[in-house]
């Protein structure tokens, strides 16, 4: 029997990553995939893990582990689990589309909720491409939102910074250093309702050398 995982044993023990990855030992893969087929926040999880994958060729090119499409997943778990009508369609729905939609950092993640198709979504404005300096994040506006929250990323995908706000701004604390030259990524998350949250794409910028 599949040993029953929560989300918090899924995050900490780093199964998302490692199965996108393809280094799960059999047991491990049995065990995550009995969890996602009814997590909505493992399933957001894994479409960030797979977004940083695609937006990062280097951190691919420093990484050993083999790249694994959309597709080769979707076979995969139609594979080792022949589900049968509905439940099948939804979990080639889930993975064909995992490049599509880049929420948020783990986190944050742990307390959402799928959000409905046709809810606005913020649009990440400033910093993006080769800037100067950075001073502060700003974003459009989302109608139903009442909470922002931006993230910063590292080139390797790791969190250096999150902040909540209720403004269309946030600015940059004073203690993240941002190196001349280094890939960065942000993001800004929505709460359009309780516990549901929508994502803007990640936006790519690198501080110019002096």
């Amino acid at each position: 029997m599949a040993e029953t995982l929560s989300c918090d044993a899924v995050i900490d023990r780093g199964l998302i990553e490692r199965y996108v990855a393809g280094t799960l030992s059999e047991a491990e893969v049995q065990a995550f995939e009995s969890h996602y087929l009814t997590c909505g926040r493992c399933q957001n999880e894994l479409r960030m893990a797979a977004a940083i994958r695609d937006v990062l060729p280097g951190v691919q090119e420093a990484s050993p582990v083999p790249e694994i499409s959309p597709a080769a997943l979707t076979g995969r778990w139609l594979r080792q689990h022949a589900r049968v009508g509905a439940v099948a369609a939804a979990i080639a729905a889930v993975l064909v589309g995992v490049l599509l939609v880049q929420p948020a950092r783990r986190e944050s993640l742990r307390h959402r909720e799928a959000v409905p198709e046709t809810a606005d979504v913020p649009r990440a404005e400033v910093p993006s491409g080769e800037v100067r300096a950075v001073e502060e994040f700003r974003w459009a506006a989302v109608t139903a939102a009442d909470l922002y929250r931006v993230t910063l990323y590292d080139a390797a995908g790791g969190v250096i910074w999150q902040v909540d706000t209720r403004e269309t701004r946030a600015a940059l604390a004073d203690t993240v250093r941002l190196e001349p030259g280094a890939l960065y990524l942000w993001q800004v998350d929505a709460r359009v309702d309780w516990d549901r949250w929508v994502s803007s794409e990640l936006v790519r910028f690198r501080i110019s050398e002096p």
